[in-house]
Parts: C-alpha cells; sequence; structure tokens
C-alpha cells in the first residue's frame, strides 16, 4: 500500500486542457461564434416557416418547403465551395492576421446588413 501511495505522489500531474489562456480564449471565442451562427439559421428558418410563408387563412404557402431548404443550401454551400481553396491560403498566410482580417469583414457585413434593415434599403431587408 506504501508503495502505490508513493508511485501516485510522484506521477506529474496532466496538465488541463485548456491550460494555455489563448488557446482557451480562442476556443471560447470560436464557440461562441459558431453557436450565433447556428442560432442565426434556425431563427432564418422559423421566421420563414411561421411568419413570411403564412397565408392569412393560416395555411402555407406551397414555396415555404423550398425557401427553407434555400436556406439550409445557403448557409453550407460557402464552407464547401471555398473551404478547400481558403485552407491552402491561409496555411500559407500569418494566422493571427488573417483571423483579425476575416473576423472584421464578418462585422462589417453584419453590420451593413443591421444598417440595410434599418434604412429600408428595398432589396436587402426584403430578404
Amino acid at each position: 500500500m506504501k508503495e502505490t501511495d508513493d508511485v501516485l505522489k510522484a506521477a506529474p500531474e496532466k496538465a488541463g486542457f485548456l491550460v494555455n489562456r489563448n488557446f482557451a480564449l480562442f476556443l471560447i471565442g470560436r464557440m461562441v461564434s459558431l453557436i450565433g451562427d447556428r442560432v442565426f439559421d434556425l431563427t432564418l428558418i422559423v421566421w420563414i416557416a411561421t411568419i413570411i410563408a403564412r397565408r392569412s387563412d393560416g395555411s402555407f404557402e406551397s414555396w415555404a418547403p423550398a425557401a427553407v431548404s434555400g436556406v439550409l443550401v445557403a448557409a453550407s454551400v460557402p464552407t464547401v465551395v471555398f473551404a478547400p481553396v481558403a485552407g491552402v491560403f491561409s496555411d500559407r498566410w500569418d494566422k493571427r492576421h488573417t483571423m483579425l482580417v476575416t473576423d472584421a469583414l464578418r462585422a462589417i457585413l453584419v453590420a451593413l446588413r443591421g444598417w440595410a434593415s434599418t434604412a429600408n434599403c428595398a432589396v436587402i431587408s426584403d430578404l
């Protein structure tokens, strides 16, 4: 029994998964971003299915399933098309700079979408 206690005390403790603070912050930020993306996609689907596609008599338009499918396709096609090509370039570029630029572009696009919906932009606000 004494030998087992000595072995357990001598064994080094394993470092936790999130021991690197920068990696932990990156991982948490990435998870929050992905959850936000999925919530946005789900909100769009629910909005199309319950608000836009509903007729005044309570029935649904015949194009409602296609519209919901269109949202799902629009969410997945960019990943399928651009990920292989973007992966080649991002492996060669500075990782931090690439992440900062792409996140800044995403923020600009989200801000433009918000501005367009409040400015009554006919093309974008009807989406």
